[in-house]
């Protein structure tokens, strides 16, 4: 019949792994009613489905339970009341489980352990980028004292240099008159003197040996005396200036080693301030890119920190939709909840209304069958009469056939609405 032939989609509920061809452990007793029902394993047996291998598992799987013996029992009759009294506690049976919720699809937690994961990830790359901000401000702190010392130093550097220059200069200005050029000069003028000196004191001895000649000839006593004195004295200043050449020589000389000293120690400190200098600034370039170094990446601390807010709002986000979502499919989960019960009630009426049919039938014969024997009984027989009761007999139980068809129809339709409205529950 219709329902059974609707049936076989919801071999899909029973089974956990159409490979392996589990059977959920959820719907074990209802799974026990349906192969129970001798009907159903004959529906699920025949060729006039597509999906055969499907209900072979079905089947192979029933063998497997306590009630898996009835399966070999193929029934080519079955009573409507039984169809009816399976169909009933078919429903029932989904629907108490739909009540304890066996059959409702757990609710997706991918979502929800995404957002705890991204919210945990958030929280330590939070406190991650705390403990470098703490780090990159104790290194930026101890950088600029670094970078402080460095410029005290250049400062003191430029300071000694200044100082080193301007002793330079004043030494350079004062020390003017004993320069090189102008000791040498000094030196030549010294050397001119001494040459006209010693000139002048040959003359002099030449004059005085002249004189001294004259005199001897002329036997003139006291000018010879006067004359060696004047030798004598001139001898005497000749001596003297010698030991001032020989002093300012002397000074000359100590004022070149003095000046030459002086620039070999100011050309030294000046080279050891300049390679202190270049060693400054290099050190001064390797803090700066140390420092760029931790803004980059204190940049890109920031750049992870806003991209993992960005996605977590994104999943809040997506969080509220399934809320509002989930609500909307409870919401309409009630509706169709209140539907299915409305639906039941009316199988209820339906059935009873079949029980009552059923039993103006079973009236009906033993009247039919009690009217017969008093014909047979009766010594007054009338063949016209009995065909008249016969026919009436047949009408009426013609009239309650149609009834429990109609009925059984009627049955079948809703009971087939029911299994389509199976679709919105979230077990499937």
């Amino acid at each position: 019949m219709k329902f059974y032939s609707e049936l076989e989609p919801l071999v899909d509920i029973f089974l956990l792994n159409n490979d392996k061809g589990q059977l959920n452990p959820a719907y074990a007793s209802l799974f026990d009613k349906i192969i129970s029902n001798e009907k159903v394993i004959n529906v699920l047996l025949s060729n006039k489905h597509d999906n055969i291998t499907k209900c072979k598992k079905f089947v192979e799987i029933a063998k497997t339970t306590s009630k898996g013996s009835k399966l070999h029992v193929v029934s080519r009759a079955f009573e409507a009341g039984k169809m009816s009294t399976f169909e009933q506690s078919f429903k029932k049976e989904l629907y108490e489980m739909s009540k304890k919720k066996q059959v409702k699809r757990p609710p997706s937690c991918s979502l929800h352990a995404r957002y705890h994961q991204v919210e945990r990830q958030f929280c330590e790359l939070e406190r991650e980028y705390e403990v470098v901000n703490c780090d990159l401000r104790q290194t930026e702190q101890q950088l600029h004292k670094q970078k402080g010392k460095c410029k005290q130093e250049i400062e003191k550097i430029n300071r000694e240099l200044i100082e080193t220059r301007a002793k330079l200069e004043h030494f350079t200005q004062h020390q003017k008159p004993h320069s090189e050029d102008n000791n040498q000069q000094q030196l030549a003028d010294l050397e001119k003197e001494l040459v006209q000196v010693q000139t002048q004191m040959n003359k002099c001895k030449q004059q005085l040996t002249d004189k001294l000649e004259q005199t001897t000839l002329n036997n003139h006593p006291e000018q010879l005396k006067q004359l060696k004195q004047e030798k004598k004295d001139l001898e005497d200043q000749l001596s003297t200036m010698r030991d001032e050449f020989k002093k300012v020589q002397f000074q000359l000389t100590s004022c070149h080693q003095e000046s030459e000293a002086f620039k070999n120690a100011h050309d030294q400190n000046k080279t050891n301030l300049e390679e202190k200098l270049n060693k400054m600034k290099k050190k001064m370039k390797s803090i700066e890119s140390e420092l760029n170094l931790y803004n980059k990446e204190r940049e890109m601390s920031q750049q992870v920190l806003n991209d993992l807010r960005d996605e977590l709002n994104h999943v809040k986000e997506q969080l509220d939709e399934m809320k509002a979502r989930e609500q909307s499919l409870q919401e309409k989960l009630k509706i169709k909840d209140d539907e299915l019960r409305e639906m039941r009630r009316s199988l209820d009426k339906v059935r009873s209304e079949l029980e009552v049919c059923n039993k103006e039938q079973h009236i009906i014969q033993e009247l039919s069958d009690a009217y017969k024997e008093e014909l047979t009984d009766s010594k007054e027989y009338n063949k016209e009469n009995v065909g008249k009761v016969e026919l009436e007999v047949k009408e009426v139980q013609q009239h309650v056939r149609y009834q429990v068809v109609k009925l059984d129809e009627d049955i079948q339709q809703k009971l087939h609405y029911v299994v389509e409205k199976l679709d919105i529950w979230p077990g499937q």
